[in-house]
């Protein structure tokens, strides 16, 4: 789906960066590492 969106959430902080922008630019994913105290919709 072009709408899918990928929260990493499990890991070391500079370990989930380093996975959601693999996600992002090597499989063109929506991929983030949400924000404390921040609400996404889903």
């Amino acid at each position: 789906r072009s709408d899918a969106r990928v929260f990493v959430i499990h890991g070391e902080p500079e370990a989930c960066k380093d996975l959601a922008s693999y996600a992002r630019d090597e499989l063109g994913l929506d991929a983030r590492v949400p924000e404390k105290a921040v609400e996404y919709e889903i």
